[in-house]
């Protein structure tokens, strides 16, 4: 009785906690839909505006009904934005600023008033990074995306605020994305409904943010700096493997051929990395920073089987074979795989024990395969595989977890066509009730974050996008073993919607120097405007998987 009484009162004192910390934030506007005479004004205050600056007639002004709105220009190619407040009137008494900023991409927001109150974070006073502005004691004007665009985090802003005196401004955002007024949520617009060809050409422009970011020593521009059109730091052979296999995945998709061609040339890249065995010169690896890892295996192979199935005269089979006889190899009579090789100590060590080297290897093995038959590679993936399923993760008759292994899940699904082993298919919907469950899809979400993936701080892209690839999967399993549902095709929709507001388009280049060169990259998160290969590698193939959905008949 005592258990249950602590247990009630703390349940009652969380709920309190929860409702005050509510009020002390204030009210969410940002969580409403703007009205749509607000929306006429917004449009009509683009469209009026644009026509100005081009020195044309601008026609008549919308009425403002005495609402607070704010007119920016960006100018190509620069960073920070003209902005001043549009008033009822001519047009030369306020928007002559504007010129400064143009030609270039228009902006209006309308301010809520009053503003609701700079947020109380447990750091203390705060603002909400993409949603609060700020207007200084002077006048002078932030509007949120603006912060979003210097990259400030929630920190920085406490830090700005109390140094720069003045109050928290909230606002509803358009912009034009060329076709009307567009609703802009942090720095994201809608993607709109979710069809076969608006996939198929936000995939090219993925492919075509790869192709243009493969240098000329066949590496990838690993990180890229939106923000200021520069690199980042770091590389990572696994995630070099992955993109280049989402290349070629995207060409049996479209077609392209600059996206088969930087494929191509990343491949060399790779096989300058590759290594023979030491004893056994039929297997082949690549080494990075002294180490083989079983990922980068089963990666390499990936690229190589979707590369064949592109241009099979092109096909590298010795490759392909060498990479395979080294997972069979790396797999023992009861299917573990080690995640690391030393070829008797010629190699670094390590007794890291990887989530997903083995689900890597299994999906290379498997696709291999589907276009090479032999029974030794699928041998070894039923091994393999049987002993993820069965006894990993197990001790004293227990399943401890069922990890998020968005590798394993493709396998399965792949392995299942092949040998239909029910336990094969209930283990994937496991898997994919791991990726699902921390799925933001609540009707409270925001609507820039709806479908991402709950972390510590807004859902970043990379996590996200390798769920959705894990979602495909199991959607595409879903209808095969359980005809009439689509619990992971609709969240794999919402997926997707979240990969696609945070994909660079035309519409939302404005305040990134050198905006050409981020165009079709998936930033890191709606406010850290960072592009890694891996974020576009994991998007592009559950973009695909989605794609391939669509395109098949039930």
């Amino acid at each position: 009785m005592n258990g249950r009484r602590t247990a009630l009162s703390v349940g009652i004192v969380l709920v309190l906690v929860i409702l005050v910390l509510t009020w002390i934030r204030g009210s969410q506007p940002e969580l409403r839909e703007p009205e749509a005479a607000h929306h006429a004004v917004a449009q009509s205050l683009l469209e009026a505006v644009a026509r100005y600056l081009d020195g044309e007639e601008p026609g008549p002004l919308p009425d403002l009904a005495g609402d607070t709105w704010y007119v920016s220009a960006y100018k190509n190619g620069k960073r920070y934005p003209v902005t001043v407040q549009a008033e009822d009137g001519e047009l030369d008494s306020w928007a002559s600023a504007l010129r400064k900023g143009w030609p270039g991409r228009l902006q209006v927001d309308r301010a809520f008033l009053p503003a609701p109150a700079a947020r109380l974070w447990l750091g203390g006073l705060g603002l909400d990074v993409g949603y609060d502005g700020w207007i200084e004691e002077d006048g002078k004007v932030h509007l949120p995306v603006e912060f979003v665009l210097e990259g400030k985090s929630r920190r920085e802003l406490k830090n700005y605020i109390e140094e720069h005196p003045g109050g928290p401004l909230r606002t509803v955002a358009w912009i034009h994305d060329g076709s009307g007024a567009q609703r802009m949520v942090r720095h994201s617009i809608d993607p709109g409904e979710i069809t076969p060809k608006l996939l198929r050409q936000r995939c090219d422009l993925g492919g075509d943010y790869l192709a243009a970011h493969v240098g000329r020593r066949d590496k990838y521009d690993y990180a890229w700096r939106a923000r200021t059109g520069s690199k980042g730091k770091g590389y990572n052979l696994l995630r070099h493997a992955g993109t280049t296999y989402s290349l070629f995945q995207l060409y049996n998709h479209t077609g392209q051929e600059n996206h088969y061609e930087a494929g191509q040339k990343a491949l060399k890249w790779l096989k300058r990395q590759r290594r023979f065995g030491h004893d056994d010169p039929t297997r082949c690896f690549e080494v990075r920073g002294e180490k083989v890892k079983l990922g980068g295996a089963g990666l390499t192979l990936l690229a190589l089987v979707e590369q064949a199935k592109a241009k099979p005269d092109e096909a590298d089979w010795e490759w392909m074979h060498c990479l395979a006889n080294h997972i069979v190899a790396e797999t023992d009579e009861q299917g573990y795989m080690a995640s690391f090789f030393t070829d008797g100590d010629i190699y670094k060590w390590s007794d890291h024990r990887s989530i997903y080297y083995p689900g890597e290897a299994l999906l290379g093995l498997v696709r291999l395969y589907e276009i090479d038959p032999d029974p030794r590679w699928q041998e070894c993936a039923v091994r393999g595989t049987d002993f993820l399923v069965h006894e990993r993760w197990h001790a004293l008759g227990l399943e401890l977890q069922v990890p998020p292994d968005c590798w394993l899940i493709q396998s399965l699904e792949v392995l299942h066509r092949q040998v239909p082993d029910p336990a094969y298919a209930e283990y994937a919907f496991r898997i994919g009730r791991k990726l699902t469950g921390p799925q933001l899809v609540s009707d409270r979400v925001p609507a820039d974050l709806l479908g991402g993936r709950v972390s510590g701080s807004l859902p970043h892209v990379v996590s996200t996008g390798s769920r959705g690839e894990g979602m495909s999967a199991a959607a595409k399993l879903e209808r095969r073993v359980r005809p009439g549902e689509n619990f992971y095709l609709e969240r794999l929709r919402l997926n997707s919607h979240y990969a696609l507001r945070n994909q660079y388009t035309e519409p939302i280049l404005f305040g990134l120097a050198r905006p050409e060169t981020s165009l079709g990259g998936f930033r890191d998160s709606p406010i850290k405007p960072e592009v890694r290969i891996d974020g576009v590698q994991h998007n592009l193939s559950g973009l695909l998987g989605l794609l391939d959905l669509l395109e098949e008949t039930p």
